[in-house]
């Protein structure tokens, strides 16, 4: 299996191009000499939601984070986000109290992403359309309001990942039709999984991270993006996930 790393956190980065993001998912030896390997996108986010240092958001902390974050990014409320985290991880108490200063952090935090939302409902009211970064275009005939405006916001993330991940699925297949040793499945997401022989595990990881982590039509702050990619594997589906 080989995942986009953070993918909707990227595309949401590099659309607002919002510095204290952009100073986390850029931390990667995609982007700088030395840098690590993993995105500690999610661990900002636990930190700033918990209060934790962040190598100790992991586990319950770490699901907490990343709900907090994508709710943050989407314009969840707070009632549904305390519901979303309760509903998740019944171990951890949430209140709604809870809900709304984690949201009201992230936002004093991430201040470009307040922004981006702000220019992407203007947009919405004016045109209706919206555009993922592949250029594909989706018109919103809902009614206006939150309801609408939340689903304006998670399209181009979640639209341009779900449809990268399907190019990169036809390159990859393209890659080694002519194999019997490698096997492109399918694409779950922010995923690519498939099968190979143990002979062929090396060049099968080699071949797949390149081709996620190639530049896409995306440019912020001079950057293009580029997505890290993680990879897997094991002898069943459990081990690779």
């Amino acid at each position: 299996q080989a995942d986009w790393q953070s993918a909707e956190s990227y595309i949401v980065g590099w659309l607002s191009n919002d510095p204290a993001m952009l100073e986390v998912l850029t931390n990667h030896r995609l982007y700088k000499s030395n840098a690590p390997e993993n995105v500690m996108m999610h661990e900002a986010v636990g930190h700033i939601v918990t209060g934790l240092p962040e190598d100790q958001i992991t586990g319950v902390w770490r699901d907490l984070a990343k709900r907090c974050g994508h709710a943050r990014n989407y314009g969840v409320s707070p009632r549904k986000l305390t519901e979303q985290v309760n509903n998740m991880l019944p171990e951890l108490p949430f209140s709604m109290a809870n809900a709304k200063r984690a949201l009201m952090d992230l936002d004093n935090t991430f201040w470009g992403v307040k922004e981006w939302k702000t220019r992407t409902r203007t947009q919405i009211i004016s045109t209706r359309r919206l555009e993922n970064i592949w250029g594909h275009q989706r018109i919103f005939f809902g009614r206006f309001g939150d309801d609408l405006y939340r689903e304006a916001y998670a399209h181009v993330p979640q639209g341009s990942v779900g449809e990268g991940l399907n190019r990169m699925l036809i390159q990859v297949e393209d890659a080694t039709s002519c194999r019997d040793d490698i096997h492109a499945l399918c694409q779950v997401h922010d995923s690519i999984i498939g099968q190979c022989k143990v002979s062929a595990l090396e060049e099968t990881q080699e071949l797949v991270c390149s081709i996620l982590e190639q530049p896409l039509p995306c440019e912020c702050a001079g950057m293009q993006l580029r997505i890290p990619a993680d990879f897997s594997s094991g002898k069943n589906w459990k081990e690779c996930g």
